[in-house]
């Protein structure tokens, strides 16, 4: 897990950047990382169906 998170950050900014970052900043980051990890999952075992379902009730809380 650790080698994922730090090569989705090289990915999208540099070594200096990553060494610049602020706890706070890279804490949140990575709390993002680990977040999209969980929803790639949760919604790779999902049916079309099931997506069509999510994808309506995403646009509900939108409105809201």
């Amino acid at each position: 897990m650790k080698r994922n998170i730090f090569d989705t950050f090289l990915r999208n900014c540099s070594l200096k950047e990553l060494q610049e970052m602020t706890e706070e900043i890279l804490s949140d980051r990575i709390r993002r990382i680990l977040g999209g990890q969980v929803l790639f999952r949760l919604l790779s075992d999902l049916t079309p169906k099931e997506i069509e379902e999510f994808d309506a009730a995403m646009r509900d809380l939108r409105k809201m």
